[in-house]
C-alpha cells in the first residue's frame, strides 16, 4: 500500500509551524512516538485532499514549563487530563481527542442479513477498507483499529465542515458517496455516531453542568436493565449504546479537563 501523506516527527520547536501546515493536523502523542495506526493518514488525505497534515510527538517534548498550556489549547483554554493519544487540531485549536487505546479484538463477518443497520455497517467497513487500505489484505487488528479511529475523527471533521457551509462532508469526492455510519449494533466502537455533543443531544456550547446532566439523562434512557427481558439483539444494542454514550462523555471531558 502506497503512503499518501508523510507523517512528521515533531519536536517542541517545530510543533507550532506544523500546526499551520494544513487546516487540520492530526498528532499522536506517546512516550515512544510509535507512528500513526495503519490506514489512518491514507484515509484522511484521500477523503479531504490538502486539508490534513499528520505528526507524532514524544511526550517528553511537552514537559517544558508552560509549553503544553500554550500549544495544546481548545477554544476555551488549555487541554487538561492525559496528554497521550491522538489530538485533532483545526486552525491550531484542539477539536478532538482519542486516547489511542483501540479495540483490536473485534471481528467482522460477511454474514448476509436483511437488517438495514448490519448492511450499513458492512458497507462502511468495505468503504474504509477501500479508501484506507486500497482493498489490500489487512489484518483484523489493523482494520478494527482503523475503523474505530476513522469513525471518531471523521464524524468530527464532517460536522465541522458542514457547519462551515460545505456539503457532503466538506471536501469529500461526491462521486464516491458515503455509506451510513458504522452503527453501534454491528460495531460497538466509541464515537461511532459522530460528534460527542450530538451523541449526548446538546450543543457544543453546553456548560460542564449541562454536559453532566445530559450524560446522566442518556444513560438513564438507554440503560440495558430496561431491556433485560427482551431479545439478545436488543440487549446487545443497549450495551453498545451506553458504551458510545460513555465514550462521548469521556471525549468531552478529555478536552475540557
Amino acid at each position: 500500500m502506497r503512503s499518501i501523506f508523510p507523517t512528521q516527527r515533531l519536536s517542541a520547536t517545530t510543533f507550532r509551524q506544523a500546526l499551520g501546515a494544513r487546516p487540520y493536523v492530526l498528532v499522536r502523542v506517546d512516550s515512544a512516538s510509535p507512528g500513526l495506526h495503519r490506514g489512518l493518514p491514507e484515509f484522511f488525505d484521500r477523503q479531504y485532499p490538502k486539508l490534513f497534515a499528520f505528526g507524532t510527538l514524544k511526550i517528553r517534548e511537552t514537559r517544558a514549563r508552560g509549553w503544553w498550556d500554550r500549544n495544546f489549547r481548545t477554544a476555551v483554554g488549555p487541554a487538561k487530563g492525559s496528554r497521550t493519544g491522538y489530538w485533532l487540531f483545526q486552525e491550531a485549536h484542539i477539536v478532538g481527542h482519542h486516547s489511542g487505546v483501540v479495540r483490536t479484538d473485534l471481528t467482522f463477518t460477511d454474514n448476509r442479513t436483511a437488517d438495514d443497520d448490519a448492511q450499513r455497517a458492512q458497507a462502511e467497513l468495505a468503504w474504509i477498507r477501500r479508501i484506507a487500505f486500497d482493498d489490500d489484505e489487512v489484518s483484523s487488528m489493523d482494520l478494527a483499529a482503523a475503523v474505530e479511529l476513522i469513525a471518531y475523527f471523521d464524524g468530527i471533521v464532517c460536522t465541522r465542515q458542514e457547519r462551515a457551509g460545505f456539503t457532503d462532508g466538506g471536501t469529500r469526492d461526491v462521486r464516491r458517496g458515503t455509506p451510513g455510519r458504522v452503527t453501534a449494533q454491528e460495531v460497538p466502537i466509541p464515537g461511532a455516531s459522530g460528534d460527542p455533543f450530538e451523541i449526548l443531544g446538546i450543543p457544543d456550547t453546553a456548560t460542564d453542568a449541562e454536559v453532566r446532566a445530559a450524560y446522566r439523562r442518556q444513560m438513564k434512557l438507554n440503560h440495558p436493565d430496561k431491556v433485560s427481558h427482551m431479545s439478545n439483539d436488543i440487549q446487545d444494542y443497549a450495551h453498545a449504546k451506553v458504551r458510545v454514550i460513555k465514550a462521548a462523555y469521556e471525549a468531552i471531558n478529555s478536552v475540557r479537563g
